[in-house]
């Protein structure tokens, strides 16, 4: 009952235009997201992707870097142009076998961070503080770090209690 009760409230949404998901196969690439953008321009719009290296910015070949590079760089463009904010999604980078997994992450642990966390107003990383008992506890309790922040003077971190079974995070 309540899945179904979830799942009729972001048709619900939906129907109303309050909620607006797409996938990739209708937003391949950075023009793609701006055209859509730009014809939501008078609403209270805010955007989210999931998996920003996923987003297509044109032919590098094999120059990840640049490729990355000009991904931010339009990112940004599109925050400063339309005046909305951008949430992203990034990857990690994988931590040797040997390092300690209960060590918080940083801004250079981001995939290609360079640009990305230059061009950023806030870089926010999750982290449970027990990292080793975080698959056998329904309710970890994770770190949620400021590790870039523009819009105040707030630096620290917050605690956030992850309840699995509900997919819901709560302040501690």
């Amino acid at each position: 009952t309540k899945i179904h009760d979830a799942y009729e409230s972001l048709v619900s949404l939906n129907r109303t235009g309050r909620l607006d998901i797409k996938d990739i196969a209708e937003i391949a690439n950075i023009e793609d997201l701006e055209e859509v953008i730009s014809l939501r321009t008078s609403e209270n719009l805010y955007v989210m992707i999931d998996g920003l290296y996923n987003l297509g910015v044109g032919d590098f070949g094999d120059n990840i870097r640049a490729e990355n590079i000009d991904r931010a760089n339009k990112i940004k463009a599109l925050v400063d142009t339309y005046k909305i904010p951008i949430i992203v999604t990034g990857e990690l980078r994988k931590r040797e076998q040997s390092g300690n997994i209960n060590k918080p992450p940083v801004i250079d642990d981001l995939m290609e961070t360079g640009k990305f966390a230059y061009n950023a107003n806030a870089v926010l990383m999750l982290h449970p503080q027990d990292a080793e008992k975080y698959e056998d506890t329904n309710e970890p309790v994770l770190n949620l770090y400021y590790r870039k922040n523009k819009l105040s003077p707030f630096r620290k971190h917050q605690e956030i209690i992850f309840k699995k079974n509900y997919s819901k995070m709560l302040e501690k």
